[in-house]
């Protein structure tokens, strides 16, 4: 048996799935505020998209500045 977080990575593997479960990400952030559960977002899909070390290749950023955004703190 599969655990929702394994279940989520392995779906938002897809692109399309990603950019759509990101778009939605945003909406409900610009309804409630809720930074935790964006930044939640944005980690699953990083993490699913080939990690963060990867989405700051592409972002062309370092690694550690990406951390440090995309922590809760």
């Amino acid at each position: 048996m599969i655990n929702y977080r394994d279940y989520l990575i392995q779906r938002l593997a897809d692109r399309e799935r990603a950019i759509v479960y990101l778009e939605t990400t945003l909406e409900e952030y610009e309804k409630d505020g809720n930074t935790l559960a964006f930044l939640m977002g944005l980690r699953s899909v990083a993490q699913a998209q080939g990690g963060l070390d990867e989405l700051a290749r592409r972002a062309d950023i370092n690694p550690q500045d990406l951390l440090k955004v995309l922590s809760n703190n």
